[in-house]
């Protein structure tokens, strides 16, 4: 018998991917980059009637506990058929159903994760279905071995490289680099903003789609594989790019590794103070809501107050989302002045539960800025979007979004690991809203309604970003001055 179900946040934030195939608010427990889990009904295959006096197998003990988190915490548990987990060949097959009768296509991110060798993934095709025996104690690689040492928080094992969330335009090939995280083998290997991926050795051989291709190179750029199925390859691991880079030049032929590095999500040293106008700017770009990044986020905002900066612009045009906890404390150092005590979101579940309720409670390094810009992209997810619905009754339209429409997930997922197993089912719980009961951006920020100003711009590659000459960050300079959008609104 497994026990009740609880809860837990997992150990570290991981990404959501574009609108082309992922999406990722972690925000109540973490923002996650997860692939949906398509196909799968009941009726396929058989397995042991659990309650036809034969000892439930393995698998069917699985299905048992995850069909009861279902309909105790999933947030359309209302739409889910009576107790059947015996009519289920496997975990998965089971998943994928409920999803299909529950959040249907709203729901990408549900699914059922694996952890092995240090690293998690989302299970694959060839994984789901199988009568796995699930041991109790330490997990294990795919390949058997002892598992590696864990993914620690601000720590990240991938290649080192972000690339934009949208394929090259078109007549290019390939995919554009977006950012470089010093340390890691691309920062070694000379690789920068605005650099194309032509090709990536293996990974793409025999792959000709250029929609294949671009999804592949997206799951190659994100932290610790998360959007792969299958076991991502492990630390170490060399692969071969071949890169035109930005401004021409020679074509060249690079050998990089997965290395454990610093995510950086708040870039090292002072944060710039730009101007515009009569006003001092303060610019901070945040990458990830990852724990352990509390401390630098108060640094910068310190900064800013000591330096007299009057307005502000947040960069979190490649922030996929991140942890709960250090949301609120971005929140509370960025709120507008008189926000303490009043709402900074709700979590709206199946109504099993009480609503969760979060005030702003300011930190002392606040700045109170007159004006706040946030520079936002397709890549712009989860507890950004949360981030910025949260500040919009405070600010009004003090604040702008500035870029593209963001990615699109308005809703909480909670982590639930299964005892004795190495899997964690990842689940849709409740809806995020801000104090005005606004929350529906499905289809990413602005929706209609938003109070705030936005400001079209595209994402200058040519320039980095901070760089006033870059054209995303010279519109939130001009709209701080002038307030005008001279692109436009957001569409």
């Amino acid at each position: 018998m497994l026990p009740d179900p609880v809860s837990v946040p997992p150990s570290m934030s991981a990404a959501r991917a574009s609108r082309l195939a992922t999406a990722g608010l972690f925000l109540g427990l973490t923002l996650s980059l997860l692939l949906g889990c398509g196909g799968g009904s009941p009726g396929e295959g058989s397995g042991a009637n659990a309650g036809g006096g034969q000892a439930a197998s393995p698998s069917q003990a699985v299905s048992l506990y995850v069909e009861r988190v279902f309909h105790e915490h999933y947030l359309w548990s209302a739409k889910l058929p009576p107790a059947g987990a015996e009519a289920y060949p496997s975990p998965e097959a089971m998943v994928r159903d409920l999803v299909a009768r529950g959040g249907g296509e709203r729901d990408p991110w549900t699914c059922l994760k694996r952890t092995a060798g240090g690293q998690t993934w989302t299970l694959s095709a060839a994984e789901a279905g199988q009568d796995r025996t699930f041991a109790p104690g330490d997990p294990v690689s795919a390949a058997g071995e002892p598992a590696a040492r864990p993914i620690q928080p601000m720590e990240v094992l991938d290649f080192g490289f972000q690339i934009a969330g949208r394929q090259a335009a078109p007549g290019q090939a390939g995919v554009f680099i977006t950012r470089v995280r010093p340390g890691s083998s691309a920062a070694q290997s000379g690789l920068r903003r605005g650099d194309r991926i032509l090709d990536a050795g293996s990974a793409l051989a025999g792959v000709a789609d250029p929609g294949a291709r671009f999804q592949t190179l997206w799951a190659m750029a994100c932290r610790n594989w998360i959007v792969s199925a299958g076991p991502p390859p492990g630390e170490g691991t060399r692969m071969g790019f071949r890169i035109q880079p930005a401004g021409g030049g020679p074509v060249r032929d690079l050998d990089l590794a997965r290395t454990r590095h610093d995510a950086a999500p708040v870039p090292a040293g002072p944060a710039p103070i730009l101007a515009a106008g009569a006003h001092r700017v303060g610019y901070l770009a945040y990458h990830g809501f990852i724990r352990g990044s509390e401390p630098r986020l108060r640094e910068r905002m310190a900064q800013f107050r000591r330096e007299g900066v009057t307005d502000l612009i947040l960069d979190l045009r490649y922030n996929l989302g991140g942890d709960l906890e250090t949301t609120q404390v971005l929140a509370n150092l960025l709120c507008a002045r008189g926000a303490a005590g009043t709402v900074m979101f709700r979590q709206v579940g199946n109504g099993r539960r009480p609503d969760q309720v979060t005030h702003f409670e300011p930190e002392a390094e606040a700045p109170y800025p007159m004006k706040l810009a946030c520079i936002v992209s397709e890549q712009s997810a989860s507890a950004s979007e949360a981030l910025i619905n949260a500040l919009l009754p405070g600010y009004q339209g003090n604040l702008a979004m500035v870029g593209r429409r963001t990615g699109g997930k308005p809703v909480v997922c909670s982590h639930f690991p299964i005892p004795g197993t190495d899997l964690t089912l990842v689940l849709v719980s409740a809806r995020v809203l801000n104090a005005q009961g606004q929350g529906d951006y499905w289809e990413g920020l602005p929706y209609a309604g938003f109070a705030g100003a936005t400001c079209a711009a595209p994402d200058q590659l040519g320039h980095p970003q901070g760089d006033p000459r870059e054209a995303s960050t010279r519109a939130a300079l001009d709209w701080i001055e002038t307030g005008a959008a001279a692109l436009g609104p957001v569409r």
